[in-house]
């Protein structure tokens, strides 16, 4: 074929050049594609835009970090590190490996969300505060084993069955409503 200033073969450039550069984007994983896809239109139904800061993208970079999946740096903005974290984290969790944040992925990094919120919370009270704790408990009618100051199985399911008596959520984890009622119990 050749090449020459026709209207034809003008058109067949353009077609040729267009559909080599669409191919190119397609393999490159290139945003303004992918964000047509079905898992971006989720996510952005999920987390907003993510174009620029966004604050729930930065505890999803939180999470994951924490988690073990390092994401580069924390600062509210989707780039290549988090897509490749994400991939892997949704791998650990046998969910399908789309980098992109669906239901599923969301609902499984609040899981791990929440789980570290706990083992924070728990390394966090002090020696003093579970005793008070252990102390309440023991008031509340409750057997939290000896009191200590340390964090055990019984005082757990103290701290449940409490929980569960107030009508609370009942995870063994001593927040600002458990606290609240369990200071009741305290002179």
């Amino acid at each position: 074929m050749k090449f020459g200033k026709s209207y034809e073969s003008k058109k067949y450039l353009f077609l040729l050049v267009f559909t080599i550069g669409t191919a190119m984007l397609l393999m490159s994983g290139c945003g303004l594609i992918s964000e047509f896809s079905a898992e971006a239109r989720k996510e952005k139904e999920i987390l907003g835009d993510a174009k620029g800061f966004n604050p729930r993208v930065e505890e999803i970079e939180m999470t994951l970090q924490n988690s073990g999946y390092p994401v580069g740096k924390v600062d509210g903005i989707f780039d290549r590190d988090e897509r490749k974290a994400i991939v892997a984290f949704q791998k650990t969790c046998k969910l399908p490996s789309t980098g992109y944040i669906g239901e599923a992925t969301y609902s499984k990094l609040g899981v791990y969300a929440i789980e570290l919120s706990r083992k924070k919370q728990a390394l966090s009270l002090s020696a003093q505060k579970i005793k008070e704790i252990q102390a309440a408990l023991r008031k509340a009618g409750l057997d939290p084993g000896a009191i200590t100051g340390g964090m055990n199985e019984k005082t757990k399911k103290a701290i449940i069955t409490f929980q569960k008596s107030k009508g609370l959520t009942g995870d063994g984890v001593v927040g600002a409503k458990t606290w609240a009622e369990l200071k009741k119990y305290l002179p």
